[in-house]
């Protein structure tokens, strides 16, 4: 099948929802081979929960219940939640509805098109284990020669937010630079900023397809996102739960494009400003800079949450920071 359509984040917590999505998927894409990203993981027996702020379990169900036009993307932060162990029985549970990218095989071919799937390690995507490529400088420049004709998908980039971290932006546009076909993210969860780098398309999130409810996180009524059509003719659809519709506005804030990465710098500071989670946000195009400021982060938050210390002192930051921003 030439007509690929890749959608966005996909969650279903328990039978009605799964029939749900599984009949939208056979109905309202009969034309196109849908590719998927599966934010979850079948509990096996005996797996155990991994130390995550959020667990994102998916019931049992038979493999033959699976749309033949729908192919899952397992390369995400929430395939791990029960064990790397837990991750290779879903491996072998999905066989060939599955498709992800490790160090023995970089590139899957699907349809007529090239994919390769990177994961963000500074959003929870563990590698080790999975065998996962990295989505850094390094990884990119290693694997570049598989890069040229692909369509490259990524889970990463920060959560909620619509333009991409600087880093993301300079990583995205270099993997064009080495002769993708496009680049697309998930994870963000909301319908995120796109542009078109030497005439290649970059998304820089394609928000929910459909997610069953999480309190306080997710709504299934409001699963709104985009998705990317790869074929003959490359155009982006919009999706409200799962029916799709032509995109009447192509352009994404184009003054935007074109700002050199020092202004975009510039940019960013000031759409998100930091907050008392003083979360970093990745304004350097350097790998290392990058995963020091995240370590160091990690760590601290870890020690005040142990500490029960972390509520009182957000309440305090807060205050201090509207004071001062």
């Amino acid at each position: 099948m030439d007509k690929i359509i890749v959608v966005g984040d996909v969650f279903f917590s328990n039978h009605k929802d799964r029939s749900f999505f599984f009949n939208k998927i056979k109905k309202n894409f009969h034309d196109y081979l849908v590719i998927a990203n599966l934010e979850g993981s079948i509990k096996f027996d005996n797996s155990k929960l991994t130390k995550k702020a959020v667990h994102m379990p998916i019931s049992r169900f038979e493999k033959n219940e699976i749309p033949d036009n729908l192919i899952f993307s397992l390369v995400n932060n929430h395939v791990t939640d029960f064990g790397i162990d837990n991750f290779k029985l879903n491996l072998d549970f999905f066989g060939e509805k599955a498709v992800i990218s490790s160090h023995k095989k970089i590139s899957n071919q699907i349809g007529s098109k090239k994919f390769i799937f990177l994961a963000d390690e500074k959003e929870e995507c563990i590698l080790k284990g999975t065998g996962f490529l990295k989505f850094s400088n390094k990884e990119i420049s290693r694997i570049s020669n598989e890069i040229k004709s692909s369509i490259v998908v990524i889970h990463g980039g920060i959560e909620f937010r619509y333009f991409p971290t600087p880093y993301q932006r300079a990583l995205a546009r270099k993997i064009i630079e080495y002769g993708a076909h496009k680049v697309i993210f998930h994870h963000s969860h909301v319908i995120g900023h796109h542009e078109y780098w030497n005439g290649c398309l970059i998304h820089y999130g394609l928000g929910n397809a459909f997610f069953s409810d999480i309190p306080s996180i997710h709504s299934l009524d409001k699963s709104i996102s985009q998705a990317i059509v790869c074929g003959a003719k490359e155009n982006i659809k919009e999706l409200d739960l799962l029916d799709p519709k032509d995109m009447n506005n192509v352009n994404s804030s184009p003054e935007v494009n074109k700002m050199y990465h020092s202004n975009y710098v510039k940019f960013y500071k000031k759409k998100y400003k930091i907050d008392s989670s003083f979360r970093p946000r990745q304004l350097s195009i350097y790998d290392t800079i990058n995963i020091v400021q995240f370590i160091c982060w990690i760590y601290i938050a870890r020690l005040i949450i142990r500490m029960k210390f972390s509520k009182k002192l957000k309440i305090w930051i807060d205050f201090f920071l509207k004071k001062n921003l």
